[in-house]
């Protein structure tokens, strides 16, 4: 993960999305507990100069990152199988699933595939 200090008083902090989400899953706790997932990460809205910024948020590093989540819960029968998103429509967050002129539904479609993904085969649909 990378950080930049641009000017004296300015302390933006820079991550690459897919880094920040191996390393949060390296560190999450080791007893049982609901797992939580997010689209991106960019608070400059709220903290300006002192803002965090995950960089390369796009619907197939978020795809990618949710299939890593819900792959690893498999191994543990004890955590509940269930997965939090946050957030439908935090602007001021940079975390959003709802279409966007940028990406359109792309992280809709993401979070649509990994769910039918990882249904078992032999469960009705």
């Amino acid at each position: 993960m990378r950080r930049c200090r641009l000017g004296v008083a300015a302390r933006v902090r820079l991550y690459d999305y897919e880094q920040a989400c191996e390393a949060m899953e390296r560190r999450r706790p080791k007893h049982p507990h609901i797992r939580c997932f997010f689209s991106g990460w960019d608070n400059t809205a709220r903290r300006g100069k002192k803002a965090v910024i995950l960089l390369n948020s796009t619907p197939d590093a978020f795809g990618r990152g949710l299939r890593a989540v819900i792959d690893s819960m498999r191994n543990e029968p004890e955590t509940p199988p269930i997965v939090m998103i946050n957030a439908w429509n935090e602007w001021a967050e940079g975390m959003t699933l709802e279409p966007s002129q940028q990406y359109g539904r792309g992280f809709l479609e993401a979070l649509q595939r990994e769910i039918v993904r990882s249904i078992p085969v032999s469960a009705p649909r």
